[in-house]
């Protein structure tokens, strides 16, 4: 038996002027606070607050009235402005998107008689401030498809330019590889919470998380920002949090073989139509630890597949012809707790897991005795930290540890077939 297993500790250190770009794992608004006349508003103070959380960043308007708020969690949010002597800006269902930056201009007025202005209007889809070419797939979106499998990057497809092929590696045998701008999908970059998040051997992503338990992804196809730094495109993922509502959700799914038809393999080997089940199950539950300071939220997802597979090895070994089980079996673990310590400081910290066993090496032609167990564990552990100094520039620390084992032991047909991952 042959194992290998790497840690990655991965940090970033940023620190970032208000005219920078967005943040990995985060979004910002940003705009401008005239008055009446079009004419810049410095010193105005501008917070933007998450009604789901409680989560609240302040900033203040620079000398020519621009202003931002950054390293901005994703989730919808209330902007509010004022300055001495001038009507109050109230704005509501901003949304903030992950690596997007949402434009919201203020308009502070001289007031006739004391009030406040309360704007109610959507904020312009098509972003201002970045040339990315993508699409944000959200919670909506994530919700609301069916999904075969549950894989949370096969929806990537539903962005233009997008397609899916199948995974040939033998660690990833059950996935599905979305193949951006004509690539084999081996070529995209994945960052999950702004950690990384790639298979360094083969390409593509690593580690898998309950699809209940993905916020949203940015799918990023051309002129993304060089602080992704690698591949050929980005999908850019968030997972979720708590919110200071009590929430959680239960599924199950069930495929049968008595809604397919016969395989090609069952067909060319004249053989009836073998047994296929395949289970899907989980939960997830989210809600507050202390209300509008700290939050939890967690997901579990079990796959239980069980198929058939025909071996016919043309008479060389006539004795491991005949039908055989390929059990597949896969669990998803995602835990993560957030707080905000002050208004200028935001603490993330989420655990996840991926534990999957399935035989490698089954084929029509493959001996049974050929076969091998392949069990692939992941492991990682993501930290964020990101804190505003002077309403200004925003500080991000994020830490990463990630742990991937794939053990394949030896057969009766020769030496183990080992697929290592960095």
């Amino acid at each position: 038996m042959m194992k290998f297993a790497k840690a990655l500790l991965a940090c970033a250190f940023t620190a970032i002027a208000s005219t920078a770009v967005a943040q990995q794992s985060t979004g910002s608004i940003a705009g401008r606070v005239v008055d009446d006349l079009d004419a810049g508003i410095p010193g105005a103070a501008i917070t933007a607050r998450n009604l789901d959380t409680g989560f609240l960043r302040e900033a203040a308007s620079g000398d020519n009235g621009v202003y931002r708020l950054a390293g901005l969690p994703v989730g919808t949010y209330r902007v509010e402005a004022q300055r001495a002597g001038l009507v109050r800006f109230e704005r509501d269902g901003i949304i903030v998107n992950v690596a997007r930056t949402s434009d919201v201009d203020v308009i502070l007025r001289v007031p006739v008689l004391t009030e406040t202005v309360t704007v109610a209007a959507e904020v312009p889809l098509l972003p201002v401030t970045s040339s990315t070419v993508g699409e944000i797939v959200d919670t909506a979106r994530i919700e609301g498809l069916p999904l075969n499998g549950r894989q949370f990057a096969n929806l990537a497809a539903t962005v233009p330019g997008v397609g899916l092929g199948f995974h040939s590696e033998l660690t990833k045998s059950t996935q599905y590889s979305p193949q951006i701008s004509g690539g084999n999908g081996r070529n995209v970059s994945y960052v999950v919470d702004g950690g990384d998040n790639n298979d360094d051997t083969v390409g593509g992503l690593l580690q898998l998380y309950p699809l209940e338990a993905i916020q949203e992804f940015n799918v990023m196809t051309q002129r993304f920002d060089a602080e992704y730094g690698r591949g050929g495109a980005v999908i850019n993922v968030v997972t979720k949090s708590g919110t200071n509502d009590l929430r959680g959700s239960a599924f199950t799914f069930l495929r049968h073989d008595a809604l397919n038809a016969r395989t090609f393999s069952e067909q060319a080997n004249q053989i009836d139509k073998q047994a296929y089940r395949r289970y899907q199950f989980g939960t997830s539950l989210g809600g507050p630890i202390v209300v509008d300071r700290a939050h939890v939220f967690g997901a579990y997802e079990r796959t239980q597949q069980d198929t058939r597979q025909v071996v016919n090895t043309l008479g060389i070994f006539p004795l491991e012809d005949g039908v055989f089980d390929v059990p597949f079996r896969e669990d998803l673990l995602t835990a993560k707790v957030t707080t905000t310590v002050t208004p200028a400081h935001y603490l993330a910290l989420r655990y996840g897991r991926d534990g999957n066993s399935q035989p490698a090496g089954a084929g029509l032609r493959a001996a049974r005795s050929s076969w091998a167990t392949s069990s692939n564990t992941y492991h990682s552990v993501n930290a964020n930290h990101n804190w505003m100094i002077g309403g200004a520039s925003l500080n991000e620390l994020v830490v990463q540890y990630s742990r991937f084992v794939n053990e394949i032991p030896p057969t009766n047909m020769g030496p183990p077939s080992v697929s290592r991952t960095v």
